[in-house]
């Protein structure tokens, strides 16, 4: 979240939107070299579908978005902050295997926290920028703090121990589907590739989390030939 934050103050939303679009990739192939997880035909045609409707939600169907789009320093940031995520995916199925999600959830906020107060007393002021923000602003840290961190990770963690970090991170996808969702009861309307989009996003999921079975042919058995 520091590399996110930090990396959006020198990049554009579009780029760190398609720079955490590639989060089901790496965390899939990081579960493959660090956890033994078997690269299958459904996971690999989910995260192909995930990351195409990603690319079409983002762009809003135009691909001169993405190619005239430009690198900053804010990009490396936001690509070093997502393979930290992706890290932890991995790495926390792995390794924390007497805890539940719920306790994963409680230290990880914990130390967080005690991690964040000290960096922000180091490099900034937090009790001044405390006390002058407006109510507006305790409101929307407020929902933050309990919607998207901790009843966000509750649900992510409880996801990872079920279904394992390769699969519960193509659901990662859904976060700017969900955006563009929001976007429209704000008034905004859709065009076709936005809902193309979508559609690929829904697919890659099901494909990924075996919704969608993929029959293979059987081999053929020859039988020698006996005279």
């Amino acid at each position: 979240n520091i590399g996110c934050f930090y990396g959006l103050q020198t990049t554009s939303a579009v780029n760190g939107a398609l720079i955490m679009a590639t989060t089901p990739l790496i965390t899939l192939l990081l579960a493959i070299l660090l956890d033994g997880e078997k690269l299958t035909l459904p996971k690999f045609i989910g995260v192909v579908f995930g990351l195409s409707g990603v690319l079409f939600v983002i762009s809003h169907g135009h691909i001169s978005t993405l190619l005239h789009l430009k690198i900053a320093i804010g990009d490396f940031y936001i690509l070093l902050g997502g393979i930290s995520f992706c890290l932890a995916n991995v790495l926390s199925r792995r390794y924390v295997k007497n805890a539940t999600p719920l306790e994963t959830t409680t230290f990880s906020m914990l130390f967080g926290a005690l991690t964040l107060i000290i960096l922000s007393l180091i490099f900034e002021q937090p009790f001044k920028a405390v006390v002058m923000a407006p109510i507006t602003a305790h409101l929307a840290m407020g929902y933050v703090i309990i919607c998207s961190t901790m009843i966000a990770y509750l649900f992510w963690f409880n996801g990872i121990q079920k279904l394992g970090a390769g699969r519960a991170s193509i659901f990662f996808n859904f976060v700017p589907v969900f955006s563009m969702l929001v976007a429209m009861l704000a008034g905004q309307t859709l065009n076709i590739w936005q809902i193309i989009g979508t559609a690929l996003v829904m697919l890659g999921v099901l494909s990924s989390s075996g919704f969608i079975q993929i029959k293979r042919r059987p081999a053929l058995i020859t039988k020698p030939c006996t005279k």
